[in-house]
């Protein structure tokens, strides 16, 4: 859209400010109120991080290609939980814990909320 407004001559903008409403209204109302928002009860916090932000999809390939993970030792983990609980993005990283695998997906930000919630310290971030 931004290129579409910049390379229309000056004198064809009204077709763009029409344009430009229905963006403004399809963008900000139905994807923020609608699907952002109104979607909480039924598929879980952050709906527009995991399904719909073009920069988690970004931010998914660099985390697939890249050296970045979170590494588990296995053999510490019992298994309790607390970090899928404090997970905001859903990943079941109590599984990857479990085997032993280091968490390396594409939905993981980074935040590190698995990480301070774990009481064994099982987790730690790490580069490969």
């Amino acid at each position: 859209m931004t290129v579409w407004v910049l390379m229309t001559p000056q004198g064809a903008m009204d077709g763009v400010y029409a344009a430009l409403g229905q963006y403004d209204f399809i963008v900000k109302f139905i994807f923020s109120s609608l699907i952002g928002v109104g979607l909480y009860s039924l598929m879980g916090a952050r709906i527009w991080c995991r399904y719909f932000c073009p920069w988690a999809g970004l931010f998914g390939l660099v985390a697939k290609f890249g050296r970045y993970a979170i590494r588990t030792r296995g053999e510490l983990c019992i298994g309790c939980g607390q970090c899928n609980t404090y997970c905001e993005m859903g990943i079941d990283i109590r599984g990857f814990a479990m085997r032993g695998e280091p968490v390396k997906t594409t939905t993981c930000v980074g935040c590190g909320m698995c990480i301070q919630k774990c009481p064994r310290r099982v987790l730690s971030f790490t580069i490969e």
